[in-house]
């Protein structure tokens, strides 16, 4: 994944007015079928191959397996944003899906932490592990998530989704054409 990516996070969380780590503590990059546990929260994170696309599904988790009826939160390396509500037999109830039309190891991430896979040599899938502190949000914004966007190794992609997941919320949100956060494109509380 490298600088490049880190530097194109780092970019896209200072945007969206979320203090950015001055640099990664680590900087992982996931093989498919790889898991992120994001240490000190009930968020995990998969590198996952769905409906023949690669991409990044962050939830809730409870014991061993996702919490049912939190909301989970998936970004596919062709821009597909999506959020799925958790039921109990394992499955997940969409509740968002857009496009625009533009070995198993599980890594423990931390605050600052970096994350995700290289598509090719102008696309990224990036994650990070950031802690919204500042008061000008409101309090359910707050707190530790997982924010992953689609970079082009230097910045967002334009016009393209991005999605965040905490343990309030998990939300999907659009980059406008000069690659800032412009729009909430679903905002769910959870449980």
């Amino acid at each position: 994944m490298g600088r490049r990516l880190a530097v194109a996070v780092a970019a896209c969380a200072a945007l969206a007015a979320v203090p950015a780590a001055a640099a990664p503590l680590n900087n992982i990059t996931l093989k498919i079928g790889d898991a992120v546990d994001v240490v000190g929260t009930p968020m995990a994170c998969f590198a996952v191959h769905s409906n023949n696309k690669d991409g990044l599904a962050c939830v809730l988790w409870k014991g061993s397996k996702p919490k049912t009826g939190t909301y989970a939160v998936a970004l596919a390396v062709d821009g597909t944003a999506s959020m799925k509500k958790l039921m109990a037999d394992g499955s997940g109830q969409t509740i968002f899906k857009r496009k625009l039309q533009a070995a198993r190891t599980v890594y423990k991430a931390h605050t600052g932490d970096i994350f995700g896979f290289q598509v090719n040599s102008s696309l990224a899938i990036a994650c990070e592990v950031i802690n919204v502190t500042t008061t000008a949000v409101e309090p359910m914004l707050r707190g530790v998530k997982v924010l992953c966007l689609r970079s082009n190794g230097t910045t967002a992609i334009p016009t393209s989704y991005f999605v965040t997941l905490s343990a309030k919320v998990a939300a999907v949100s659009k980059f406008d054409a000069k690659s800032k956060p412009s729009t909430w494109a679903l905002l769910k509380q959870q449980p």
